[in-house]
This record gives structure tokens, sequence and C-alpha cells, in this order.
């Protein structure tokens, strides 16, 4: 059995309505899942993997949590100074990055994400 063939086996055990194109190759593999649709050309890689491409509309919000996971930090204002008194510094608790922040009215925002190790700020 081939990589596509378990692939639609798998989409068969999980009542996923699946279709084949075979002006686009006998390995052609679409489907839709949870308003998400997908397509396998039936490229493997040699660790087994295939290639999948996913299609649907995302918030950026999304993408970042497709992308890297649904792990939370917290951005903890720190106590130094960068030498403006017009500007914050957060730090992230996971992998420590520090982010500038501006201040308006003495008061700043923490970013929604760490720009290093890609985490949804929580609260």
């Amino acid at each position: 059995m081939n990589a596509t063939d378990e692939l639609r086996r798998l989409l068969d055990e999980h009542n996923i309505e699946w279709w084949g194109d075979d002006d686009l190759g006998p390995d052609h593999t679409e489907w839709v899942n949870d308003n998400v649709a997908f397509t396998s050309l039936g490229l493997l890689f040699e660790d087994g993997m295939l290639a999948i491409k996913t299609i649907r509309a995302m918030t950026p919000e999304q993408v970042m949590e497709e992308t890297v996971g649904r792990d939370t930090c917290h951005m903890m204002l720190t106590k130094l100074r960068s030498g403006s008194a017009y500007q914050d510094i957060y730090e992230c608790s996971e992998c420590g990055e520090q982010v500038v922040r501006y201040t308006i009215m003495g008061e700043s925002t923490p970013p929604k994400y760490c720009p290093e190790c890609g985490r949804t700020v929580v609260e």
C-alpha cells in the first residue's frame, strides 16, 4: 500500500469524503474538513511524509496558532530602562526575548505574540 492509499484509507475510516482528479495524477487527493480544503498530490518525502496543501481564510492569530501551536507565554514588564522615559521593556516568560514598547501617557501595551518564540501572550 502506498502513502496515497493509506491516506485515503484513513479518510474513509473517519468518514471524510475525498475525491481525486486523474488529470492531475493518480495520487491527487482532495477533501474538505472543518471548512479547510486539503490537497495532496501524493508527493512522498524520504521520511514517509506526504506534501499536503491547505486552503482556508485565516486571521493572523490563526496562522500563528497553526504554525507554532497553542503555546502561551507571559510578557512581564521589566524594571530595566532603555534610556528613554517613553519606552517600556517586556520580557517573554518562555524564551526571554525582550520587546520594547513605546508608552502613551506613561502606559504601554504588551505585545500579543512573542516575536521570538511565537507564543500567544496571556495575562
